[in-house]
């Protein structure tokens, strides 16, 4: 069964360039009106939906409400149930009566007079009720405090006008009808001695912490001293209070006032800290928490199977130290979503947990050894601490480019991003004591454990051990702020009912997540790490010619090398890659193939294209778990980690398409009718009989730039004697 989606009302949805406005779903559809002028009304199945979002068809603008916009649009009812329930059914039918009143006004069937209000009593009455029951089921019964929720027949008509000229005057705020006569605007005390009586109360809540009685005795004598002085002077005396009045003010005092008075700030502060009241969110991907915490244990700083062949001495002489952990937290379910490790605090490593909690991570829990599926979806606010990695212009750009709203929280206040900031507490007392290595806060609680004798993880089993413990541990244990659901229940219970967020379309998570860099036009469009993009398209020819030799900022998806999107003065270019079937190609294995294929052909300036996809399906075959997690570890490829290989890797490489273009170029099938079409890779004999355009080219990198350990000296080795791939397997052994 495919999930439901959840989607806005205040945003525009566009599928197929049609720009459609959401109305409502059921278990089965989603309902959406077209705003193209038509207005027509359509129903699209969660299976056409699950297929269409997040592909290029589809397309979402953010609506977010302007100043006015709120003010026109207002929430008429989120402060009434902070009032006594005697006053909310007072507020509540006094607001029908208006609401009908206005109603029937803008219809011209009553005018605001006495005697039409007085004739269409009964016509206001019937259309109070309506908005009364209206009410009832938005709300529901029960929100409405009184048993007897009949309106009133007994309404004058001037009090009724009345009403209806406060909520005018106001602007339409439902607040204006609030009955504002009370203790504190009593007719028998003027204003005058109500604030010195409160002047003289408030000694209560200093520091010296008098007893209610003290202070009720030293009201009355200072009401006393003043009036004495108002009597020579002529003056209007204080309106005084007997005493059990004063305790009765006394007790109005409200219990944080009175700590806060009494007891300091500092006592206040602990006792009423807000931990629990974070924002709740009642959906998936509604807010996501996200920080950064230094794990407690030290690790080597190194990655992959190498380790297993090296020496105790050469394992003790590696660098060590301790690396930082980014988790993203769906705040609704208790969902973790986005992980990440990074050697120091920074940007991209916060960027590629947010982009990690986009999408599903099936290929990382099975790198893991998980037994259980690992979700993602977007997020339409993201609630972080003011760390690095949250500060720098990367995180915001790629928050605001997928359209969600960013807030940062007050320093020195961990307790208001509670379900983020516990979960590290749970990560300190359920997974690090299976880690090695540990460190403490002290000296005192270290007591004789031997932290540097005890370092044997590398950074990438640190991650499988974090990945699994999230998946199979965390994700399906009970959590006490769900009530005792686990978070992975949490999320399958709101994907049946609410659904979870439109995913993102390759575009915009390229635009958002890419790694950008700055490259040369040239007459073979761009070219980034030994790959040309755009050679043939006319836009980008046309952006050469503009800006000549000046470098040209594009983004690239590190997940998908297919495809580039190309900044050219507030204009966004999509431009493909000239090799085909390059989509869904990831960074890492193009690294580490092209690493590969380079002290192979270490004297050959063009790779064909059937070599490299042979080389790409056989890393695929017999990618370890490191390489498949390689997006969370610290050694991901950064922009300026990119710059460095296209010098010492990829200078004055290229692959050419050696795919073959006609049917009859394929291979016969085995059935003697028709040809075999393969999968990514191109078909054996398009690499057997290569053409004479095809032949690669000798060249050599500048000495300057030559890496004895990336290239390997030898002559020039043609894919015909290239039957066997067994140097491929020795190529990548340790």
């Amino acid at each position: 069964m495919n999930q439901k989606i959840y989607f806005s009302q205040s945003d525009q949805y566009a599928i197929d360039h049609i720009p459609y406005h959401f109305e409502t779903s059921d278990e089965h559809s989603a309902f959406f009106r077209r705003e193209d002028g038509s207005g027509a009304i359509e129903r699209f199945g969660w299976d056409d939906l699950n297929q269409i979002v997040g592909s290029e068809r589809w397309s979402c603008k953010r609506r977010s409400l302007t100043v006015p916009d709120a003010k026109q649009a207002p929430d008429l009812y989120t402060f009434v149930w902070e009032l006594p329930s005697r006053q909310q059914k007072m507020l509540l039918r006094r607001w029908f009566f208006v609401s009908a009143l206005r109603k029937l006004h803008a219809a011209g069937e009553v005018k605001l007079t006495p005697s039409s209000v007085e004739a269409n009593f009964y016509a206001i009455l019937k259309e109070a009720t309506k908005e009364s029951l209206a009410f009832d089921d938005r709300f529901g019964v029960q929100y409405f405090c009184s048993k007897d929720n009949s309106l009133p027949s007994t309404a004058k008509p001037g009090t009724i006008l009345r009403w209806q000229r406060l909520v005018k005057k106001s602007g339409g705020r439902i607040d204006s009808l609030i009955d504002k006569r009370g203790k504190i605007s009593r007719i028998d005390i003027d204003p005058e001695s109500y604030r010195f009586i409160i002047g003289c109360l408030r000694e209560y809540l200093s520091e010296e912490r008098h007893s209610g009685n003290a202070i009720a005795q030293k009201t009355i004598s200072a009401i006393r001293l003043e009036n004495e002085k108002r009597r020579k002077s002529g003056q209007a005396p204080i309106n005084g209070r007997c005493r059990s009045a004063l305790h009765d003010w006394i007790s109005k005092f409200g219990e944080f006032e009175i700590d806060l008075g009494r007891k300091g700030k500092v006592y206040t502060k602990r006792k009423y800290s807000g931990v629990g009241k974070t924002e709740r969110a009642t959906r998936p991907g509604q807010t996501f928490q996200a920080d950064e915490w230094e794990v407690d244990a030290r690790t080597l700083i190194m990655s992959g199977p190498i380790r297993e062949g090296l020496e105790q001495e050469t394992l003790d002489a590696l660098p060590r130290g301790r690396r930082w952990l980014y988790i993203v937290m769906d705040v609704a379910t208790r969902y973790i979503v986005g992980f990440g490790i990074s050697a120091t605090q920074s940007s991209e490593a916060a960027v590629r947990a947010l982009e990690m909690a986009t999408r599903d991570k099936e290929d990382l829990a099975q790198a893991a050894g998980s037994k259980s599926t690992w979700r993602g979806f977007t997020f339409e606010c993201l609630d972080n601490d003011t760390g690095g990695g949250f500060l720098g212009k990367t995180t915001r750009r790629a928050v605001e480019m997928i359209q969600s709203a960013q807030f940062y929280g007050k320093v020195g206040e961990p307790q208001f991003r509670g379900p983020v900031e516990r979960l590290f507490g749970t990560f300190s007392v359920r997974a690090m004591p299976y880690i090695p290595a540990q460190t403490f806060r002290n000296p005192q609680v270290r007591g004789d454990y031997d932290t540097e004798a005890k370092v044997a993880l590398t950074d990438d089993q640190l991650a499988l051990i974090f990945i699994r413990f999230i998946v199979d541990v965390y994700h399906q244990s009970e959590h006490g702020g769900l009530f005792g659901e686990t978070p992975s229940s949490a999320l399958e219970r709101l994907e049946g009912t609410i659904g979870t967020p439109p995913k993102l379309t390759p575009k915009t998570r390229r635009k958002a997540f890419g790694i950008r860099q700055e490259r040369t036009v040239t007459a073979r469009g761009i070219r980034f790490l030994g790959i040309d993009y755009g050679g043939s398209n006319e836009t980008l020819q046309s952006i050469r010619k503009r800006h000549g030799t000046n470098e040209l900022a594009f983004y690239v998806d590190p997940q998908n090398l297919g495809t580039i999107s190309v900044w050219d003065d507030g204009n966004w270019l999509e431009v493909r890659s000239s090799i085909e079937n390059f989509e869904g190609i990831k960074l890492t294995d193009w690294i580490e193939t092209t690493r590969i294929l380079r002290s192979r052909y270490s004297a050959q300036a063009e790779l064909k294209a059937s070599v490299v996809f042979d080389g790409l399906n056989y890393m695929r075959a017999r990618a370890t778990e490191a390489q498949r997690i390689m997006g969370v570890l610290p050694q991901m490829p950064t922009s300026a980690d990119l710059q460095g290989l296209e010098r010492e890797l990829h200078w004055g490489l290229s692959v050419v398409d050696d795919t073959p273009t006609a049917v009859q170029d394929l291979p016969p099938a085995e059935s003697g009718i028709g040809y075999k079409i393969g999968e990514i890779s191109p078909a054996p004999n398009a690499r057997q009989h290569p053409t004479g355009d095809e032949m690669a080219v000798p060249s050599s990198p500048p000495a300057a730039q030559t890496d004895p350990h990336q290239y390997s000296q030898g002559s020039i080795v043609s894919d015909e004697d290239d039957d066997d791939d067994s140097w491929f397997e020795e190529a990548i052994k340790p």
